[in-house]
């Protein structure tokens, strides 16, 4: 049991706020099927833990997303730990795809910079998991930024649960091309120098000569407060 909810069904919890990039309190009363006040009472213990973080949509609604250790919980899984040359090979392939994604025109977003953390950056001799964590921005700007994930929506087929959802959409597909189904790669969207000492950039914008440019002081294309990617 972890707050008081069993370990399957947290885990089940956080891959859902995981994959929306936050839930609300009701969202979150649904999936665990408890009232209002029940809910209120889990997620202060899954923020006095560290598995979640309260943060704003763009609308100023409270939400709430996992952290590292949330994202931890829920990919949690049972596989045997790799070598440290496997474990290169699953970077060296997300950094191809990294590459691929920032040199397609037709993409809204562009990874800006790639963290590695963890067992694999600290040189373990076996991992269970490659973390990294990923800076995002945004190509388009301003209101044409929701003009453009209204018309991508379309294009994919994805089915409209209102403007937020859409706005998401772009780093939800982002991710899922990514991961590329690899259960040994963990991302994240966190800044890992808030939680470890233990990392080190392997992929900047700035040193791929393929990449798609993006505005001077682009919108990092994350949760919460909008910040300012580095030009």
């Amino acid at each position: 049991m972890i707050a008081g909810v069993p370990a399957p069904q947290l885990r089940t919890l956080l891959q859902h706020i995981k994959r929306r990039d936050g839930l609300t309190v009701a969202e979150i009363a649904d999936l665990l099927e408890v009232d209002a006040d029940a809910s209120r009472s889990i997620i202060d213990h899954l923020l006095a833990d560290g598995h979640l973080t309260q943060i704003r949509d763009p609308g100023g609604h409270e939400l709430f997303d996992t952290t590292i250790s949330g994202n931890a919980i829920a990919g949690a899984k049972f596989v045997s730990p790799i070598p440290a040359a496997k474990a290169e090979q699953v970077l060296a392939a997300f950094l191809n795809r990294v590459r691929a994604y920032n040199a397609d025109p037709d993409n809204l977003l562009t990874v800006e910079r790639v963290t590695l953390f963890g067992s694999h950056a600290c040189g373990a001799a076996e991992v269970a998991d490659v973390d990294v964590s990923i800076t995002v921005v945004r190509r388009v700007t301003g209101d044409a930024y929701a003009d453009a994930t209204e018309a991508l929506g379309a294009r994919v087929g994805a089915r409209r649960e209102g403007v937020l959802d859409h706005l998401r959409l772009p780093q939800r597909l982002l991710h899922s091309t990514l991961k590329n189904r690899n259960r040994y790669l963990s991302i994240t969207n966190e800044d890992v120098s808030q939680f470890t000492d233990d990392y080190r950039t392997v992929y900047r914008h700035a040193d791929d000569p393929d990449a798609q440019p993006f505005p001077p002081g682009a919108q990092i294309d994350h949760p919460g407060t909008p910040d300012r990617a580095d030009s």
